[in-house]
């Protein structure tokens, strides 16, 4: 089975914010397999 033919995939994505209007982000890895070092929004995706 292929995810996005046999398929549909789960992600999901937040943007949390506090009393100052600031936008939390996080900082991907050195270790990360893609976009090493890059600022995002928290998320995930669920693998079947």
């Amino acid at each position: 089975m292929k995810q996005g033919i046999d398929y549909i995939g789960i992600s999901v994505g937040a943007l949390i914010f506090n009393e100052k209007g600031e936008v939390f982000l996080s900082k991907r890895s050195q270790n990360a397999k893609n976009e090493k070092g890059c600022w995002e929004a928290p998320g995930g995706a669920v693998h079947l």
